[in-house]
Formats: C-alpha cells, sequence, structure tokens
C-alpha cells in the first residue's frame, strides 16, 4: 500500500521516486525488501530508487546481490576505525561490529567494484571524545562519501557543539585542497572527503541564506509535511520523516486514507507556535536547520527541547560562519562545488 501511495503522489519526481528501508536493522528481513523493490520496480516501470541504511553487519552475499541488481544506494554506519566505532556500535551480545562490517564491504567492494564506488555512502555518527584528526585519516583514506551528524543532544547542550572542531585549521586546510584541486580538474568529487561531509552542508546554507522581509513566516529548516518525502511505519501510519516516528502528535496520515492536509496545516502551526517566540530577530534564522524533530521528544511536544538545540547550533554555526569568511578571504570561488554536492540543500 504505501508504495502504491508513493507512486500515485510522485508521477512528476525527477529524477523519480524514491523508496528509503530505514530500521532497526533493514536486513533482517531480506525477504521484505526484496518483494518491496521487485514490486516497486515493476509498478514504476524502473523508475524507482532505492536507499538502504544500514549497520553493515548482515551485508551478507545474498544482500549484497539484491543491493547491485536493484542498484542501492547504501548508506552504511560506520563511525570511524575500530577503536572509535567499537565504543558504541556492538551487538546484541556485546561484542564489537567494526571487523564484521569492514569484511562485507571489501567483499562488496571486490564482488562489484563500480557499484561500489558510485553506491555505497557512510553515515557517520559523532560522540564525543571526538578524535578529528583520527576520523579524517581513515575516511579520506577510505575514499567514501560521508554524512556526519552529532548523537541525539537533547539534555546536553554541549553534545552538539561536537558537530565542529575545536581546531578548524585541518579543516579549512582540507576545504581549501579540494576546492582547488577541484577547479583544477584534479578532484571531481569532493564529496569524498571528510571534512566536506561534516561541514560541507553547514557552508552550502551560508551560501545560500534566506533573505526574508516578512518576520510572520518562520520556516527555518522545517519541509512541508508530505510534499518531498513521508516515512510510513509497520503499521501503515504516516510520519513527516523517520525523525518524529512515533510521535501521535505529529502522525500526518496513513496508507489507507493518506496524509490529512488539515493535520499538516495544524502541525506547521503548531511549530510556528512554537518557534515564533524564539526565532525573532536571532541572526541564525536565514541559515537555522531547526525542524520538528527539535521540538518532538517522547512521542509528543516538548518545546523546551528547542532551546537546549538551539544553544548548541548557534556555537556551532559560529564556527562555521568564521570558517566560512576565512575561506572565501584566500578565494572566492574556493566553494563553487558545493552546490553540485549538497543539491537539496
Amino acid at each position: 500500500k504505501a508504495i502504491d501511495y508513493l507512486l500515485s503522489h510522485s508521477a512528476d519526481a525527477s529524477p523519480g521516486p524514491a523508496i528509503a528501508f530505514y530500521g532497526g536493522e533493514p536486513f533482517l528481513d531480506l525477504a521484505l525488501i526484496r518483494r518491496c523493490a521487485e514490486y516497486a520496480k515493476l509498478r514504476s516501470n524502473g523508475r524507482m530508487r532505492y536507499v538502504v541504511t544500514t549497520n553493515g553487519t548482515l551485508l551478507s552475499k545474498h544482500a549484497r546481490e539484491l543491493a547491485i541488481e536493484h542498484n542501492f544506494t547504501l548508506l552504511v554506519s560506520l563511525d570511524g576505525p575500530a577503536e572509535i566505532h567499537d565504543r558504541n556500535r556492538r551487538d546484541t551480545g556485546g561484542s564489537p561490529t567494526f571487523e564484521r562490517i569492514t569484511a562485507n564491504l571489501e567483499d562488496l567492494r571486490r564482488e562489484a567494484p563500480d557499484y561500489f564506488a558510485r553506491q555505497v555512502r557512510f553515515s557517520v555518527v559523532l560522540a564525543p571524545p571526538v578524535d578529528y584528526a583520527s576520523l579524517m585519516a581513515f575516511f579520506d583514506g577510505a575514499g567514501i562519501a560521508c554524512m556526519v551528524s552529532a548523537v541525539e543532544n537533547y539534555g546536553n547542550s554541549e553534545l552538539l557543539q561536537h558537530a565542529v572542531p575545536p581546531d578548524l585549521e585541518p579543516v579549512s586546510c582540507a576545504f581549501e585542497d579540494a576546492g582547488r584541486k577541484w577547479k583544477s580538474g584534479k578532484e571531481p568529487d569532493p564529496t569524498r572527503r571528510f571534512a566536506v561531509g561534516l561541514l560541507g552542508a553547514s557552508l552550502h546554507r551560508i551560501q545560500t541564506r534566506r533573505q526574508r522581509s516578512d518576520m510572520g513566516y518562520y520556516r527555518l529548516g522545517q519541509c512541508i509535511p508530505g510534499v518531498r518525502k513521508i516515512f510510513v511505519n509497520s503499521r501503515g501510519e504516516i510520519y513527516p520523516c523517520e525523525k518524529v516516528e512515533g510521535a501521535a502528535d505529529v502522525r500526518i496520515g496513513h496508507v489507507d486514507t493518506g496524509v490529512d492536509a488539515e493535520a499538516v496545516i495544524r502541525l506547521l502551526m503548531r511549530f510556528m507556535e512554537t518557534v515564533a517566540g524564539r526565532c525573532s530577530g536571532c541572526w541564525m534564522r536565514g541559515m537555522c536547520t531547526a525542524c520538528l524533530a527539535d521540538a518532538v521528544h517522547g512521542g509528543s511536544f516538548e518545546p523546551k527541547k528547542m532551546d537546549v538545540r538551539c544553544a548548541g547550533r548557534q556555537f556551532a554555526q559560529s564556527q562555521v560562519l568564521a570558517l566560512y569568511a576565512s575561506l572565501l578571504e584566500s578565494d572566492p570561488q574556493l566553494l563553487d562545488f558545493l552546490p553540485a554536492a549538497f543539491p537539496w540543500e
């Protein structure tokens, strides 16, 4: 039903509709993923795209064959070299997972090198203490694009500060090197650098910051729920995204009945009421990514969560803004590769 609903509401999607499998661990039910992919391929005349977010431990031969067959984009959770990754990424028995994940990835690279280079990405979650030097060396050596985020920080505003290194000099050097090599044609894909995955999207948001005179509208980083994406859980309930799944306050429909436009309007109004007193006049407003996920906790709206998030976000963004100014002082075209690298920002 979810696939049928997606296809009936995405006829004009470009480059085509996409299904993202998100867990838990999606490859726990490989048969279900196969059925979904085969059904979607048939119903979409081959237009469907697929993303699987996986911890990589169950990337078996059958899972790899399925991923290759349907050209899945694999977003593999890997937090760094073994000593960093295995601090928090252990299996249900308490055993480390780094060696299993990297062995599976090496098998995939050997079996399908072109697919591996094109479709494998890393999802990196920063958790203190963060060793940025080790992370840069490890991921730059891997040569695979990274999506980098900080661990959930509600209750501790300092955690979000770890999304920006205390010493920005190595990151600045990495961006300068990447930008110059991209301009000269020596590095066609700078997103394969850890520094770009870490701060590239933030720098691009500064590049494209919104200038608004209407102080009555606070979109910030909030999408219009149900327009660009939906999240459907195993019960068929529809939510704006995976970050707020299970929160009854933000449910916007069901696959049997579709997205409820009135629920979407109520949700946006509540979000705007939440941020109205907090964001008026804020210097970050044109660059801020605050959204519903910043105001939902434990299944319901909790506006004070926004305050905790803002403290860390403002600190981090002030550091990124200084980096942005420094980079453009050295070369005004240095960051021209960012729009292609982060087209969704």
